[in-house]
This record gives C-alpha cells, sequence and structure tokens, in this order.
C-alpha cells in the first residue's frame, strides 16, 4: 500500500491558493461560497493553521475545481490506494470522524462479554495491525481484555488507518460467529451501522459541539472552533455547547481542569449565575458574574487565588452553565 503524504501546512497552504487563483477567487468570494472564514483561509493559505479537519476540506472541494478526495490526498489524510467503497462513505458524510468514533464504540461493545473483550477477537484484530504482529511487545493478555486499550489503540490510528478498519468490518466474515444463543450486537446491524442515521441521538439526547475557543466576530459554531462532539442525555438544542476547563479558578463550585461545561447561548445572565464570557477577543473565561447596585459588574473566581476581574465594556457574556460534566 502506498504510504500517506506526509503533512506540510506550507506546502499544502501554497497548493491551495494555487488552486482558489486558477479558479480566478478572491479569499472573500472563497469564504462566500464555501462559508469557511477569510481569516481562516488566509491562514491556512499562509501556512500558519496546520492541517484543515475533513469536514473543512469537504466545503472547499467543490469550489476549487477539485475533488474531494484529491484534496484529502493532497492533505495527508488518505493515500492512494483507497477503495471505492470507502471513498463513497466520505463522500457520503457529513462528519466521517464522528462516525468513526461510534463505529468504534459500538464494535467493542459487540466483541466483549461482562465488560471484556473476548480473546478470540483481540486475536483476530491483532492480525489486522502489523504493528502490534508481537503482542507481547506492547500488550499481555490482561492488557487486551481492557477495552480502554483497544481505545487507546483506536484513538492512534491515523485517518486512512480508520477508515480500512471500517471496511473490514464491514467486508470481514470473520466476526459473523455467534455468541452463545445471541449473535452480537454490531452484526444485526453489520449492513447499516456506519451510516449517519445510526448516529442520530435518541429523542432524549442531543449531540452537543465542544468548541476549542471562541473568538469575537465569528459564528460561535464555526467549524475551526470545534474540536469534538458529545452525545449528552436531556431537552437540549442547538442553543447549547461545551468548552473543557483548563483551570482551576472555580474548584469552589466543583468544576475541576477537565471537566465539561454545558453551557446555553445568551447575552445576560442573573446575578450570580455561572458564565462563559469572552474578555479579549480570543479566549473564553469561566466566571460567576456578580451585579452590585452602583451598577458594576464583576467576574469572580470561586477560588481565593484569584482576584475577580471587572466587566469591560468589552467584554462578552457568550453563555450561562447549565451543567457540569466530569469522568468518575
Amino acid at each position: 500500500m502506498n504510504d500517506i503524504q506526509v503533512f506540510d501546512e506550507k506546502k499544502f497552504g501554497q497548493k491551495l491558493k494555487k488552486l482558489r487563483l486558477t479558479k480566478g477567487l478572491k479569499i472573500r468570494e472563497l469564504e462566500n461560497l464555501s462559508g469557511v472564514s477569510n481569516a481562516y483561509l488566509s491562514q491556512l493559505e499562509n501556512g500558519k493553521r496546520g492541517k484543515p479537519s475533513p469536514e473543512i476540506i469537504k466545503k472547499l472541494a467543490p469550489h476549487l475545481d477539485t475533488s474531494y478526495t484529491d484534496l484529502m490526498k493532497m492533505a495527508g489524510y488518505i493515500n492512494e490506494e483507497i477503495d471505492d467503497e470507502a471513498i463513497d462513505l466520505m463522500n457520503n458524510t457529513d462528519n466521517i470522524e464522528k462516525i468513526f468514533d461510534y463505529t468504534f464504540d459500538q464494535f467493542i461493545s459487540g466483541i466483549s462479554e461482562d465488560g471484556e473483550v473476548l480473546e478470540k477477537y483481540c486475536k483476530y484484530l491483532l492480525s489486522e495491525i502489523p504493528e502490534l504482529e508481537n503482542e507481547d511487545d506492547f500488550f499481555n493478555k490482561e492488557d487486551l481484555k481492557d477495552q480502554n486499550t483497544w481505545k487507546v489503540i483506536y484513538d492512534n490510528l491515523n485517518f486512512q488507518e480508520k477508515i480500512d478498519f471500517l471496511m473490514i468490518l464491514k467486508k470481514d466474515d470473520a466476526f459473523k460467529e455467534k455468541k452463545k444463543e445471541n449473535q452480537l450486537y454490531f452484526i444485526e446491524t453489520k449492513s447499516n451501522y456506519y451510516k449517519k442515521d445510526d448516529i442520530v441521538p435518541t429523542e432524549k439526547s442531543v449531540l452537543i459541539p465542544i468548541l476549542g475557543y471562541i473568538a469575537a466576530g465569528q459564528p460561535i459554531f464555526a467549524d475551526e472552533h470545534i474540536i469534538d462532539y458529545e452525545v449528552v442525555p436531556g431537552d437540549y438544542d442547538k442553543e447549547h455547547f461545551m468548552l473543557v476547563v483548563k483551570g482551576d479558578s472555580m474548584q469552589g463550585s466543583r468544576i475541576y481542569p477537565g471537566d465539561k461545561v454545558l453551557v446555553k447561548l445568551q447575552p445576560e445572565v442573573e446575578n450570580g449565575e455561572i458564565a462563559v464570557v469572552n474578555v479579549n477577543g480570543d479566549d473564553a473565561t469561566l466566571k460567576k458574574v456578580k451585579k452590585y447596585e452602583d451598577g458594576s459588574v464583576w467576574l469572580v473566581s470561586t477560588n481565593e487565588k484569584y482576584a475577580p476581574i471587572p466587566f469591560q465594556k468589552s467584554s462578552r457574556i457568550i453563555g450561562k452553565v447549565v451543567k457540569v460534566i466530569f469522568e468518575p
């Protein structure tokens, strides 16, 4: 199999710019056509933004007289030998990486019993991953029974390897064996388990975007802001998003680094409520909003080592924290 092209952000930016100029488009015009911000496009062309996501590439390709597949190859996501079925899956899926994650979770559940991965499937999977051919050099048998071990392996696969994995699950007959009297879960849905409809949340849950940052003057849910998605139980709408907590300034409210906060998009909050506030144009801070009789408003930490911050004219309330999610 041909190697995947190593991503060089400067070379990619130059090629992208050449495609745009050949098409006779200005950056603003490409922004209007694709929905990708001109600031992001400019940084991308100058080699200062890293690798664009498959979703960004899919938005750009139709307007640059190139195929989504070719642009994905140019970005180093896939190799020259990717098969037609994998290409069809990519072309017909809005967010292929969400499909990867969903399929993997369903797959691991299907080959596990009482929370442990069955040994016969461990051996087969190892045979499909050349780097792990000699399992003793990497994991012992107990490690391989642990679903988290396979999660680590999966997380370290590149895009091409993940889509190859999906094709193995779809085509291979090795997973058709029955477990006791019942078929494995993923076999029952084998013909369509990785399609888009399978990741639509149930009525009692919703898929929430996790934002990496929030920039002033840009749409709150711009693609370049979104780093992941999470299914959250509850009756939430498209006005909700999540952030990963980085600092310890709100630990007095039992909000710790690594926790995720679910936020409802709104420009105002009540006195004493915890809000996400944009204070410097690009970053968001998590603080309790305190309003006083003299009309002043302060952003207050619940960790005593941090001093209150005055709410400036340039500050902007983005939303109210409605839920904190943490790993047990």
